[in-house]
């Protein structure tokens, strides 16, 4: 099942690339995830409001990859960040055309298509669960909530 666009919950997830690796933490769970590869491109132009039809034709211009490979990849990440409830469906971006696809300018051959790979952690679940992270007001982490 394709998913045309995701919306992250900033209530229900943190995420942070470095180093071109993606750290998510599910605040409901507990349980963190690293995405490697190709999965930080792919989550940050998702986060960003791209549809998956979108990333995954950007993807075929920019990697020596058939488009089924391709195609396959994307469809499974999101898959796999639905059921780990990372991501959830959304509807329609009222109407407003996607962000700009960044458009990258090809020096030789397209270098390979490195699929994402997905790791989850559940060894510090206790740990984050009671972790102040999840007392935040609207802003998000890391901004406490006003007082008052």
């Amino acid at each position: 099942m394709a998913i045309a666009h995701i919306t992250i919950d900033s209530n229900e997830v943190i995420h942070e690339t470095v180093d071109g690796e993606v750290i998510l933490i599910g605040l409901q769970t507990g349980c963190y995830y690293s995405l490697e590869g190709s999965g930080a491109e792919i989550w940050e132009a998702l986060a960003a409001g791209r549809r998956s039809a979108d990333v995954i034709a950007e993807l075929e211009r920019r990697y020596s990859a058939g488009p089924d490979e391709i195609r396959q990849a994307v469809d499974e990440l999101v898959e796999r960040l639905l059921d780990e409830r990372l991501v959830h469906p959304a509807g329609t971006n009222g109407g407003a055309p996607p962000p700009p696809v960044r458009e990258i300018e090809a020096a030789g051959d397209p270098p390979p298509f490195d699929p994402p790979v997905l790791h989850k952690f559940t060894d510090m679940q206790d740990l984050l669960l009671v972790d102040p992270v999840h007392d935040v007001g609207d802003a998000g982490w890391p901004h406490p909530p006003p007082a008052g």
